[in-house]
């Protein structure tokens, strides 16, 4: 089953490139993610009409692959969660979501 971690956030003009590179796909939060086992993906999303709106989609195969994850990284996830904190207005957790796969056919 896939696992999917929702966030939103509101971005100054100034800080919009620098956001990108960080949490884009290959920016700070991958490369923490990257060795972590269940890790498969981040997208990052721009709303083109909403004044510096982000969505982030980050992808595991399980939420206990990412509450591993967050037990093993404790301390350099809220490390870089503070280094970054300067570069949003506002953020939002949406949400933890699982796919529902459909059978095709």
């Amino acid at each position: 089953m896939t696992y999917l971690y929702l966030w939103r956030y509101e971005v100054p003009a100034e800080y919009r490139r620098r956001f990108e590179e960080v949490y884009g796909p290959e920016g700070d939060w991958v490369e923490l993610f990257r060795d972590s086992p269940g890790y498969r993906s981040t997208r990052l999303l721009h709303e083109p009409a909403g004044a510096g709106r982000y969505l982030t989609i980050d992808e595991w195969e399980s939420r206990e692959a990412f509450d591993r994850f967050r037990a093993e990284q404790a301390e350099a996830f809220e490390a870089l969660d503070a280094r970054c904190a300067a570069l949003t207005s506002a953020e939002e957790l949406l949400g933890h979501f699982e796919a529902v796969d459909r059978p095709s056919g």
